[in-house]
């Protein structure tokens, strides 16, 4: 039997799920997997490496990426892989530490098997935080090392509401030792934190005061021209803490984002709703951190320091770079038909996700002027039609790429023949790559600045329409 590649295990099944969530499954759920030298086995892994992997399945980290920047692949690959740790069921020691390319290509890597299982343990870790949180506040803390017991949660169960079941969130702690220790941690810290803490909160994953936070926001996005993608730009809370003796209208009566978002500050420095942000805390402490709200630090900008290609013809992407940090922004077509564009953070911001042509579009036009957004400059009004038009896109694609050659890292020669000979794919995206590109490198100075922020921002959920909110990690 062979082994399974990192092109596998980054490939998807036809629900668009990756393979790579086979390996994320078993690990989660204590199922036995084939590897090599070693048969069926239990599979675990160091919290950071469950962190990244559900960063990849969020879209918060790269699969792969170009030579040189950070991706799940660079990161475990090679003899630094070796992060899975080997145990035989029913035993505990330690029998071997190996990297992904030693499992198996058992038929599961080419069937639905593991289809949604990131987002089921998501689901599963963010339910069980408001479980244990509201436990915390029943007993003034958890102990470290606690054996939590199912009937320990009948105890606050009228306290919480979350997608997963009492039983469900139970057996995921009680499966899974380094989740327990971390919704411990995060129990803990938000309980002690007397800014955030009230006597009276329930405690909300997906049910009631979510979805009318959630469903308002809807309202208010296309209200405003959809200037976020989805709503984990807005917020990316994953459990509200609520003493929700208040009237829903002060949330559902806004209709501006910049109304609602003061509404919500509002509710946070009464302590009456309170949006946390959930992230795996591995040894060291948990950290609270405000973002977003409304009179603190000053967001950091950022300067915009060029627009790169590796070349022409050899790739499809367009590089947005931006200090400090060292921001990349990786344009490119993220569909295997070519229909669709995006850009990916990479570099020190990784796992700040996608900006998607929409909002980039939403983004040049606040700053340059409504008549001067990615889609005006091209003449279409969506990333569709000029897919559609790809091979009408020759002459135009030459004009950009001879205009902005000095972007390209390697030269080469630039003619219409050997344009017209590449894929409707490469058209579609490096056309939209090369407009982007002609567009900044043609902005004076403090637009292009300000341009660099608003898509920092946005990425990292901190754009000036963003929620306040309080992460821990």
């Amino acid at each position: 039997m062979a082994n399974v590649s990192w092109r596998k295990l980054g490939q998807v099944n036809d629900k668009g799920d990756m393979y790579l969530l086979v390996v994320f499954h078993a690990m989660h759920t204590r199922k036995e997997i084939q590897v090599e030298s070693h048969g069926k086995v239990l599979l675990t892994a160091p919290q950071k490496v469950y962190d990244d992997m559900e960063d990849v399945f969020n879209g918060d980290l790269p699969y792969d990426s170009v030579k040189g920047t950070d991706s799940f692949k660079s990161r475990y690959s090679g003899a630094k892989g070796k992060v899975l740790e080997v145990r035989k069921i029913g035993k505990t020691k330690l029998v071997d530490k190996i990297g992904f390319t030693k499992i198996f290509k058992s038929p599961e890597f080419g069937s639905n098997t593991g289809s949604g299982a990131g987002a089921k343990a998501t689901e599963m870790f963010e339910s069980a935080a408001c479980w244990m949180t509201a436990l915390a506040y029943k007993h003034g803390g958890i102990p470290d090392g606690y054996v939590l017991k199912e009937s320990d949660f009948d105890e606050v169960k009228k306290h919480v509401d979350t997608t997963a079941t009492l039983h469900e969130a139970f057996m995921f702690l009680n499966n899974n030792s380094d989740w327990m220790t971390s919704t411990i941690k995060t129990a803990n810290k938000l309980y002690s934190t007397n800014e955030f803490k009230n006597p009276k909160f329930h405690f909300y994953r997906g049910k009631k005061i979510v979805d009318v936070v959630e469903n308002h926001f809807k309202i208010v996005n296309k209200e405003e021209g959809r200037p976020f993608s989805n709503l984990n730009k807005w917020t990316p809370a994953d459990m509200y803490m609520c003493d929700c003796n208040f009237d829903n209208t002060l949330i559902t009566d806004t209709v501006l984002f910049a109304d609602l978002n003061t509404k919500m500050q509002i509710l946070i420095d009464q302590k009456k709703l309170i949006g946390v942000s959930l992230k795996g805390i591995g040894s060291g402490q948990a950290n609270i951190s405000k973002k977003n709200f409304i009179g603190g630090p000053a967001k950091q900008t950022r300067r915009f320091t060029g627009m790169r290609a590796k070349s022409l013809f050899g790739s499809m992407d367009v590089y947005f770079t931006a200090a400090p940090g060292d921001i990349e922004v990786q344009f490119r077509a993220t569909d295997t038909a070519g229909k669709t564009w995006q850009g990916e953070v990479m570099g020190e911001s990784a796992k700040h996700g996608k900006i998607g042509g929409g909002v980039l579009d939403n983004v040049l036009k606040k700053v340059l002027g409504k008549n001067k957004g990615l889609f005006s400059k091209t003449g279409y009004s969506k990333t569709s039609a000029i897919a559609s038009a790809a091979n009408s896109l020759d002459k135009k694609i030459f004009k950009l790429a001879t205009d902005n050659s000095d972007i390209f890292e390697e030269q080469e020669d630039i003619t219409i023949d050997r344009i017209s000979a590449m894929s409707p794919k490469w058209k579609f995206a490096k056309y939209l790559g090369l407009v982007f590109a002609d567009i900044m490198r043609t902005a004076n100075t403090d637009d292009q600045h300000d341009i660099a922020t608003k898509l920092y921002l946005y990425a990292t959920s901190e754009s000036d329409q963003s929620a306040p909110y309080i992460k821990v990690s």
